[in-house]
């Protein structure tokens, strides 16, 4: 949430260089106005607790893109660095109905492998990995199987890759990338 307050105040200011984006068309209000398009976004969902209504709460002051969890366990499911990946929880499928619903997109990069198959299995929308890279390249935790790939694929979502190094590294060579 506090982040959530900086963006905001950065928004408001008039030299502002950055319009935040609700909807499609404010890409291109965006660029018209030589702004900078911001999709405000959170990388873990902690903040809503148990209570699903706070998502609406956050679409209505601008949050479009939700993170299940970030590498770890909340509410809704477990992240990529549990070691028993559950999956995903009942709350988690409400969460998802209820992000459906009133147009918050999922994404699944810190999420754990059992917990993007169900998401994207209880997703009615797209999903989304907005930065990860493939298993089969760099067997990294955050990195995803063909087995998740092909599932955000089937739901017409989409991925971003990942150029942090270490999420880009065989761990065969010598030269670890930087």
């Amino acid at each position: 949430c506090d982040n959530m307050t900086t963006w905001c105040a950065r928004l408001d200011a008039a030299d502002s260089p950055w319009r935040l984006v609700l909807e499609t068309k404010d890409i291109a209000a965006a660029k018209a106005a030589g702004k900078v398009g911001l999709i405000m976004g959170w990388q873990n969902m902690r903040p809503i607790e148990d209570k699903l209504e706070r998502l609406t709460l956050f679409h209505r002051l601008g949050v479009r893109v939700m993170q299940l969890t970030y590498n770890e366990r909340n509410f809704l499911g477990d992240g990529c660095l549990e070691p028993n990946d559950g999956g995903l929880s009942p709350l988690g499928k409400r969460a998802i109905e209820t992000m459906n619903g009133i147009g918050i997109a999922l994404d699944l990069s810190h999420v754990g492998e059992r917990t993007c198959m169900e998401a994207a299995a209880s997703s009615a929308k797209p999903v989304l990995v907005t930065h990860a890279n493939a298993k089969a390249v760099a067997n990294a935790p955050r990195n995803k199987s063909d087995a998740v790939i092909k599932a955000v694929a089937a739901t017409g979502g989409l991925i971003g890759v990942s150029v942090y190094g270490p999420m880009c590294w065989d761990q065969k060579s010598n030269a670890r990338p930087s």
